[in-house]
């Protein structure tokens, strides 16, 4: 399977790495690499790789920084993703985006876990 990993330099995408690499054609790419905010970047990595997968670790984590640039961290938080979602969609190829708890408000009764089609409620910019 030949899979595509954004924020390959991270921590979560250097894991990835590691554990996809043997039997899998793996493509790691940092911030350096491939800009996820930069439409025609996305679009040319996708059309020439042709993976199966794209796994998107990409994130602006700085979680204070956020607040200081909202602009910088909805490009790389939203706008990216958008743009990965588009060009895969495009493909056929699946795409699998890793989010952060910090997308709720944290007012879940406990045990109770948080799901993907619950309502998001983030009290910051990250």
């Amino acid at each position: 399977m030949k899979i595509v990993i954004t924020g390959g330099r991270g921590q979560l995408g250097g894991d990835c790495r590691r554990v996809l690499a043997p039997g899998h054609t793996v493509h790691a790419f940092g911030s350096g690499d491939l800009d996820i905010t930069d439409e025609q970047q996305v679009e040319n990595i996708v059309r020439r790789l042709q993976p199966d997968i794209v796994i998107n670790c990409a994130a602006y984590t700085a979680v204070d920084a956020c607040e200081d640039d909202r602009e910088r961290c909805r490009l790389v938080n939203g706008t990216g993703p958008g743009l990965l979602a588009a060009a895969t969609a495009d493909t056929g190829c699946k795409l699998i985006h890793v989010s952060t708890d910090y997308v709720f408000d944290g007012k879940k009764p406990l045990p109770a876990a948080y799901r993907e089609d619950d309502p998001v409620a983030p009290l910051s910019a990250y």
